[in-house]
């Protein structure tokens, strides 16, 4: 019920920081992406935070990382 309420809560406040970034700088939102691009962010962004701890890039030939 937690992880259920939890990510509600998490819907609700990025809607409404979107909703009130696009009044800010007067944007028109299409919300017909939101829902999709919430849940592809519920994979994407644990995927490349566990990526970035395992695979070591490089720029201009140097390591980057630790």
């Amino acid at each position: 019920k937690f992880c259920l309420f939890a990510l509600i809560y998490k819907c609700i406040i990025e809607f409404l920081l979107l909703f009130l970034g696009g009044i800010m700088y007067r944007q028109k939102i299409n919300l017909a992406y939101y829902l999709p691009a919430f849940v592809v962010n519920l994979l994407y962004v644990p995927m490349v935070s566990m990526a970035s701890i395992f695979v070591k890039s490089k720029w201009k030939g140097r390591k980057q990382g630790v």
